[in-house]
């Protein structure tokens, strides 16, 4: 089997983590690398059915997708490939795929998450890259949180304050100029004492 034409392949190359074989020497580089390493196929499809040994690497059992009512066996575990093929229903992949079609999981992360905890496997951790982006993207959320903060008060400091009668009962302008700047730090200390 082609292993381009697995979901999991598909979402290894799109995120452009660099591939290569892992060895004792060389760090695993993915968390599908350390799922098919870390866990068998042939475990895996025999929790979700009954596979029988059909010839050398071969287990035959009916399909493990719920969506295929599978009468007769239709399902080949490849294991030294570590690959699966479904001959009714055309599913095919590896040991993620499999978990993805038979636990129902919507994407690759959350199959390969089930397989990670279920198994114990390791999976690599984030890049210090994707750690920075994580602290700025929240420095930058805080910023338009502020941001959305000060439109309120604003508009809250409109609706209630500048129309009250107090403040449209105040004829001079720079009376009236005064005054409201005094009830705007006002207003905003007290804002920022009812956000904490």
């Amino acid at each position: 089997m082609d292993d381009s034409t697995s979901s999991s392949a598909k979402w290894h190359n799109n995120e452009s983590i660099p591939q290569g074989s892992c060895t004792n020497n060389t760090p695993r580089t993915s968390g599908i690398e350390a799922i098919k390493e870390g866990v068998r196929i042939e475990t895996v499809a025999s929790e979700y059915g009954e596979f029988k040994l059909a010839g050398a690497g071969r287990l035959l059992g009916r399909c493990v997708s719920p969506d295929h009512e599978d009468k007769t066996p239709s399902m080949t575990v490849f294991t030294e490939t570590g690959t699966f093929r479904c001959f009714g229903c055309q599913a095919h992949g590896d040991v993620i795929d499999l978990e993805g079609l038979a636990g129902r999981h919507a994407d690759t992360w959350t199959a390969m998450v089930a397989l990670s905890v279920r198994y114990a496997v390791e999976l690599p951790g984030r890049s210090e890259t994707w750690r920075r982006w994580q602290s700025e993207k929240l420095s930058i959320e805080a910023v338009a949180e502020r941001t959305k903060f000060e439109v309120r008060c604003r508009r809250l400091f409109k609706l209630m304050i500048l129309n009250a009668p107090e403040i449209q009962k105040i004829v001079d302008p720079n009376e009236r100029r005064a005054e409201i700047a005094l009830c705007w730090e006002s207003f905003r200390t007290g804002m920022r004492e009812v956000r904490r």
